[in-house]
Parts: C-alpha cells; structure tokens; sequence
C-alpha cells in the first residue's frame, strides 16, 4: 500500500508505469479514492516530484509528451531527474522552517484558510479528463480492474457527467460515497481529512459498498478463478 502525500492521476499513472507494470502482477483490484476535481486535466503538477521521484529519466519522453509541457516545467523535471535535493528543495525548506518557534502552528492555520478559498479543488465545468482517461486504457490493457471512490469532505461536490462517462467509458467504476455517512465539521479536525473515528466508520461502509458491487465482484471472483503464474 503506497500513500503518495497530495499526488494528481499523473503521478499515480507514472507510479504505477514504473513500479508496478514492471513486476506484472496478478492485481484483484485497483482502487483509488479521491474528492472534488483531482481526476480533471486542470490539476497542477508538482513537476519536481514527477521527476525526481514517480516518472524520473526513463520517461521523459512520454512525459514531454503528454504532461510536461513547457520549456521551464521540462527543465525542472530534468534537474529533479538529476539532483535529489532539487527534487526535494520544498521538503527540505519546509523541514529547516518547521525550526522556527510557532511555524509549524501557524503554516497549518494557514493552509486551512488557504484550502477554504482555493478554487483548485472545486470541479469545473469545462474540465476534460485525457489523462484520466490514458491511465485508465493502460491499467484495463494490463488486464487488472480499476474503482474510483468519491470520497467524502466538508462540502458536498458534484460529479460531473463527464468524468462519468469517461470512467464508464474506459472500463474502470465509479463509487460515490459522498453523504453515506451524516458526518459533521468536528468529523474533519483539520478541515479536510477524517478524524480516527470517523474514517473507521467510511471504511466500513466502503467495504459494504464494494462488497454490493457487480463490478468489484466481478473482478474479484474472475481473478480468484485464475491461477497464479
């Protein structure tokens, strides 16, 4: 299990290109969980992390060609490909500023009143969905089985029709399980995430879901009949 902090569909598609098409192995299901408009071709690339840490050399070509596409963006991702404390400059700022009495206090507060104005995580109307759409063609091609879980925060977000469709589309399910659960704000301490309580009450009720799904059966009664190589 691999937990990738604050990570977009590309670096999930260039993680999974990486290290795990390699090894090809028998997968009983891929699921991935996001909110608001993660999936969308509007999400921001942390560029240096593409690089440095989830694409790297190798694969530059395909991502000059589909991802990265400016001069400036190709060579920090070039760097960060090359030098590990380019690729980590912003982790490294953040742990030398986290030294200064308060700052760690008062970054959080913050990035709370900076999440609550940001517009880059409601869903936009005009939003396309081509890279969602590629990372999905490459993991049904593989022959493994691929759920997305709408999962729940502060406020409701819809789901536009779409990325509806593009999940369909390409062979992959969508779960919505917005409002499964009558969480309050005090559910969300940092106004964003779970508390402890409450994921393992989401949890639960992801696994009903799944558990009632016709695909997520599917998949994982027709892996279950397949012998492992």
């Amino acid at each position: 299990m691999i937990f990738p902090d604050d990570t977009t569909i590309v670096d999930w598609h260039y993680l999974y290109r990486n290290f795990i098409q390699p090894k090809k192995p028998q997968l009983n299901l891929i699921v991935i969980s996001f909110a608001y408009g993660h999936l969308d071709d509007h999400q921001p690339l942390n560029v240096e992390r593409l690089g440095g840490e989830f694409a790297g050399l190798s694969s530059a070509p395909e991502a000059f060609a589909h991802d990265v596409l400016s001069p400036s963006d190709r060579i920090k991702y070039l760097l960060s490909c090359a030098f590990r404390l380019w690729a980590d400059r912003a982790r490294v700022q953040t742990r030398v500023l986290a030294l200064i009495p308060g700052y760690t206090t008062l970054a959080q507060v913050i990035n709370r009143t900076l999440r609550g104005q940001s517009q880059h995580d409601l869903p936009d109307p005009s939003a396309t969905y081509h890279r969602l759409a590629r990372f999905i063609g490459m993991i049904i091609e593989d022959g493994n089985r691929l759920v997305f879980v709408a999962v729940p925060v502060p406020r409701r977000y819809p789901l536009a029709q779409e990325l509806r469709d593009t999940i369909r589309n390409a062979g992959a399910e969508l779960i919505d399980l917005q409002g499964v659960i009558p969480f309050t704000p005090a559910d969300f301490p940092d106004g964003y995430h779970l508390s402890a309580p409450a994921a393992q009450q989401f949890s639960k009720a992801l696994a009903r879901a799944m558990a009632d799904n016709d695909y997520v059966r599917s998949a994982l009664e027709q892996r279950a009949a397949k012998p492992y190589r």
